[in-house]
């Protein structure tokens, strides 16, 4: 698999999975990962799909109403961008509204074998914790302009 016809059906898969991501929606979701999957986001690294698991698990326990909007998405040979827009509410946060993208890489089987996230986890969650938040925004001054 390595022209962008062959990861169209691929990709597509995987963007609807995550779109109708919940708790009963999981499996599906898990089935269209390798065993060996690499995941990785601001606060998680894991490489198989059992810790990814716990990761989703951990975060379906913590987001409440969670849902991804994908507003854009890209491929190319294995590689597939996802634009996407996270939502929810956590405790001691409130509500979430977090842009990102993911990049996502398919094996020559279309499982997917890495899925990187990329978001801004001081803007949207621990400079918003009631203690820790002032603290990473005044550790932050300095950097602005």
């Amino acid at each position: 698999m390595t022209d962008t016809k062959e990861i169209a059906a691929p990709a597509s898969a995987y963007i609807e999975a995550l779109e109708a991501f919940s708790a009963p929606t999981m499996d599906a979701f898990l089935s269209l990962c390798a065993a060996g999957i690499e995941f990785k986001d601001p606060f998680n690294h894991t490489f198989t799909r059992d810790d990814f698991r716990r990761v989703l698990k951990h975060m379906l326990k913590q987001v409440k109403g969670l849902q991804f909007t994908v507003s854009d998405h890209w491929h190319t040979g294995r590689s597939l961008v996802i634009k996407w827009r996270f939502t929810g509410s956590a405790r001691l946060i409130g509500e979430l509204d977090i842009p990102g993208l993911s990049e996502v890489q398919f094996d020559g089987n279309g499982l997917v074998i890495r899925h990187i996230d990329y978001w801004d986890a001081n803007e949207h969650i621990t400079g918003r914790l009631p203690v820790i938040g002032p603290v990473v925004r005044l550790a932050m001054r300095p950097m602005a302009i």
